[in-house]
């Protein structure tokens, strides 16, 4: 009886210690997964604030652009009219 004994608390601390662990492996899964989350969400904001940046930039550029063409327009007229052309 008492080999019986020792058996079934020796199967019921291994099945303890496994269930244990089984919950230390999940929680350490589910933590992984949420930091995984978290860095993802990070990056498609950063992402997402480089992008706008961008358009900010394309705009600038784009007036810039339009307000050179406009001075240049500006300068052949002149140019045409010192010159007779």
């Amino acid at each position: 009886m008492r080999k019986h004994a020792l058996l079934l608390t020796t199967l019921l601390t291994t099945a303890t210690a496994s269930f244990a662990d089984d919950a230390t492996l999940r929680d350490e899964a589910r933590d992984a997964a949420a930091r995984e989350q978290r860095e993802l969400q990070e990056r498609a904001e950063a992402l997402a604030q480089q992008l706008e940046d961008a358009r900010q930039l394309q705009a600038l550029q784009d007036e810039y652009l339009r307000r050179l063409e406009a001075e240049l327009g500006a300068l052949r007229d002149d140019d045409a009219q010192r010159t007779g052309r």
